[in-house]
């Protein structure tokens, strides 16, 4: 995302007039591929974030915030549930409690709230974000491809069958 949003969420009326309500959904085609993606991945979120892309920073490697930025999980709100496996990983990344206060509090969730949770790899002014993520990816591609993919199927592979259960 640029400027002062990074991602509105899924739009749910949209979802409820799908012509076919059992055909797959581009959202669910997409959280699919993130699930199983075995290359490193790593956001740099700079502004408000709702719902979905919440889910989708979850299955990331790595997450660089700005101080501005924001995230919420309006699930229950919305009269929904978490999607694409957050009720697995918030509990994993955050602890009980953590998660708890995230999905059924629906709160917003500063930078620094989301760091002390253990959810961000680090927090950074709105100048320095792009580069500090750009730096650590430079970092990381520096190292043997294939190692990468294969370390990372491996930490995957640890959470597969719970993360297809959630």
């Amino acid at each position: 995302g640029a400027g002062t949003a990074f991602c509105a969420g899924q739009d749910l009326a949209e979802m409820t007039g799908l012509p076919d309500p059992d055909a797959p959904h581009p959202f669910s085609q997409c959280m699919d591929v993130l699930c199983r993606f075995d290359k490193v991945l790593i956001a740099a979120v700079n502004g408000v974030g709702m719902g979905g892309v919440l889910t989708m920073l979850l299955h990331c490697d790595m997450v660089f915030m700005s101080q501005s930025a924001r995230l919420k999980a309006p699930f229950v709100q919305l009269g929904v549930v978490p999607e694409a496996g957050s009720s697995y990983f918030l509990p994993l990344i955050c602890g009980h409690r953590g998660a708890a206060g995230i999905l059924y509090g629906a709160d917003w969730i500063t930078a620094e709230r989301a760091l002390a949770l253990g959810r961000d790899t680090a927090v950074c002014a709105p100048d320095e974000l792009l580069p500090a993520a750009m730096a650590r990816a430079a970092h990381i591609a520096g190292h043997a491809p294939q190692s990468l993919r294969h370390t990372k199927r491996l930490v995957l592979a640890t959470c597969a069958a719970q993360l297809d259960d959630a």
